[in-house]
């Protein structure tokens, strides 16, 4: 089975602090990726970074 079409891919980053999280804003920028920062109230892991990047010419299967 194949899927043609437009497909997001997720990264969730690990980074030490605020600092690195803006790093790697300006790190994803520059390549063309979205960098969004979610942040729990509460948990194991509060603070996930996270690259997203689409792509329109992907085939999976």
């Amino acid at each position: 089975m194949q899927f043609t079409g437009l497909f997001e891919t997720h990264i969730t980053v690990s980074v030490k602090d605020l600092d690195e999280v803006e790093k790697l804003r300006q790190w994803s920028a520059d390549r063309g990726l979205q960098c969004l920062h979610i942040l729990l109230d509460r948990g194991v892991t509060p603070s996930q970074p996270m690259l997203t990047r689409w792509g329109d010419r992907l085939t999976l299967g």
